[in-house]
C-alpha cells in the first residue's frame, strides 16, 4: 500500500490524510486547499481513492469490495 500511496499526487495524500486521519469534512478540505468548493475536494478525495485502488489492485488483486466513507 506504501508503494501505491507514494504514486499519488501531492495533493491527492493531502486531501487523503485531511479526510481520513484528521477527519475534516470536505467543506473544511476545500477551503484548506484555497477555497476550493466541497463537491470539488469530494471529487478529488475520490479520484485519490480510485488511484490508490488500482495501484493496490495491480500489486494484489482486485480489491473492488472496498468502498469510500
Amino acid at each position: 500500500m506504501r508503494y501505491s500511496a507514494c504514486r499519488l499526487t501531492d495533493e491527492q495524500r493531502t486531501i487523503l490524510r485531511l479526510h481520513v486521519e484528521e477527519e475534516m469534512s470536505f467543506s473544511e478540505i476545500g477551503k484548506a486547499l484555497g477555497d476550493k468548493a466541497p463537491s470539488t475536494a469530494k471529487r478529488r478525495f475520490d479520484a485519490a481513492l480510485d488511484a490508490l485502488r488500482s495501484g493496490v489492485s495491480a500489486r494484489c488483486g482486485d480489491i473492488g469490495a472496498i468502498q469510500p466513507g
